[in-house]
């Protein structure tokens, strides 16, 4: 088992979710962190999630597809705006894919 976290008995759902977005001029990062050339272009960010919806002592116990990728959409949202809100990204699109 590579994962000390995770109980045989209980398998942990993994879900790598990846957000793709553009930002206006008022996103926190166009300014400081991108390269001029990069302002206009779809961003990317993309982190692994793990979810343990088999043990039944767990918050995360029993929780859907739907209701995991909520979870994980309103996380990378966040993310993508700069730590704080996501008034700031637009045209956005998500993937979803089991690890």
């Amino acid at each position: 088992m590579n994962n000390v976290m995770e109980s045989p008995k209980y398998p942990k759902k993994k879900i790598r979710g990846t957000i793709y977005y553009t930002m206006d001029k008022y996103h926190p990062d166009y300014w400081y962190t991108l390269p001029v050339t990069d302002r206009d272009k779809v961003q990317e960010f993309s982190d692994t999630y793990m979810f343990d919806v088999n043990n039944p002592r767990s918050m995360q116990y029993g929780a859907t597809m739907e209701q995991m990728k909520a979870y994980i959409k309103h996380d990378l949202m966040l993310i993508a705006g700069g730590g704080y809100t996501a008034a700031h990204i637009h045209n956005i699109r998500f993937e979803f894919k089991e690890v």
